[in-house]
């Protein structure tokens, strides 16, 4: 198989799919136009933020009711500490004393005008001026990303604060729950932090973290690498094409010119290796040879032909179909060793070249679409962008359809079924 067989396929399914998210599919998804430029670019909506009641401002001894937050701020008071009994939900009836520890939902865009009109303190632990000198601090928007050692952890189990001198204050979490101190909450892929330092620092724990930063232009030597990844990206290309260096060995080798370079530290390399993708490969091979030697591949073989009826389009149509699911549930690695062997057998039965059956697949399982969990970029956006599961069927039916539609015609095309 050559480099870039597969490009005469891609092309035109890129078109499809350009057309398709330029006419249909951005009617389909909730109504952002309102957003500010942070919601318009990254999907980010609301923080929740925790602020102290001062003694002196606006909002003592004041009842919710009676407060401007929501008309003035698009603010929405979500939570009360009080001489440490947390009131959640609070009514309007509720009065603001000061030193209260309220927990409010705000726009970023909001969130300093409401600091300086009502005087509220954002809430810390400690004085941060222990910490850092507030002429170094500056707030940093940055996203987590799916591969961030922080999923599935609270910033007080890795002990943030003190581990790298900077202090949260504000988080945007799908389903945020104010049952919880910031602190407490648990991290998902695709949540937004607001994070309060000395940029060195946030740097070094965007880097630590695998954290995006949103809001930093990129300086003059990450230009310059970005030029030696593309050289020695396209020398890599054309070590493939002229047939000088197979692409697992050019691969390699390109991996190791760019930490040889600078573009890449090793550490970095270590941890972009998707090791629990390589783990449920391993225990999927065991699964493939199990099912292929129990005969449960001939089965779902003849069971598969039996509802293609013969027809080579069906069965093509049925086998990115079935492919398109398991992609979006499992893994599309995964995937092709489930169906892989099913390719294999449906072509020898039919006397068939197994290469478009292949090529099919091939593509199906790169419309990992239907589900959140379908492919870190689907993760990376869901909470950032407030999406919910059923956005991502609305969007990725239709566009699985299209793509599927495209490609029964130019498979054939390109790589004859007899």
């Amino acid at each position: 198989m050559g480099f870039f067989e597969l490009t005469p396929l891609a092309i035109p399914v890129l078109a499809v799919a350009g057309l398709y998210f330029g006419l249909v599919a951005h009617r389909l998804l909730p109504d952002n136009r309102q957003r500010s430029r942070l919601a318009q670019e990254f999907g980010v909506t609301q923080f929740l933020v925790e602020a102290v009641i001062p003694a002196e401002g606006p909002l003592a001894n004041t009842l919710i009711k009676d407060t401007d937050l929501s008309r003035d701020y698009d603010a929405t008071i979500l939570g009360i500490i009080h001489d440490q009994h947390h009131v959640t939900n609070p009514s309007g009836t509720n009065i603001l004393r000061p030193g209260d520890i309220v927990q409010i939902e705000v726009p970023r865009e909001n969130l300093t005008p409401l600091r300086q009109a009502t005087g509220l303190e954002l809430a810390s632990p400690k004085n941060l001026d222990n910490i850092l000198p507030s002429d170094l601090a500056e707030m940093t928007d940055v996203v987590v990303t799916a591969r961030s050692p922080l999923v599935g952890r609270t910033l007080r189990e890795i002990n943030f604060r003190s581990r790298y001198r900077l202090q949260v204050l504000a988080i945007a979490h799908k389903g945020m729950s104010v049952t919880e101190r910031l602190a407490d909450v648990r991290i998902e892929g695709g949540d937004m932090l607001l994070i309060l330092g000395a940029p060195a620092s946030v740097d070094q724990v965007a880097d630590d973290l695998n954290l995006l930063l949103l809001d930093r232009e990129p300086v003059a030597e990450g230009r310059k690498q970005v030029f030696r990844v593309l050289g020695l990206f396209a020398a890599m290309i054309a070590s493939v094409v002229t047939g000088v260096l197979p692409i697992s060995l050019a691969a390699v080798g390109t991996v190791g010119l760019m930490i040889l370079t600078g573009c890449l530290r090793l550490r970095e390399a270590y941890r972009a290796v998707p090791w629990s993708i390589i783990v449920l490969l391993g225990s999927m091979a065991g699964v493939a040879l199990a099912v292929e030697q129990s005969g449960l591949t001939e089965l779902a073989v003849t069971g598969i032909m039996s509802v293609a009826g013969g027809s080579p389009l069906l069965m093509l149509a049925s086998l990115f179909a079935l492919s398109c699911v398991l992609a979006s549930l499992m893994t599309p690695p995964a995937t092709i060793l489930v169906v892989g062997p099913l390719v294999l057998g449906i072509a020898s039965k039919m006397g068939m070249d197994p290469r478009p059956f292949l090529m099919m697949v091939t593509l199906a399982v790169s419309c990992a679409f239907l589900t959140p969990f379908g492919h870190q970029s689907n993760v990376l956006v869901f909470s950032a962008g407030g999406y919910r599961f059923a956005d991502y069927f609305r969007v990725g039916l239709p566009l699985c359809i299209l793509i599927m539609l495209a490609a029964l015609v130019m498979v054939p095309m390109l790589w004859p079924l007899v």
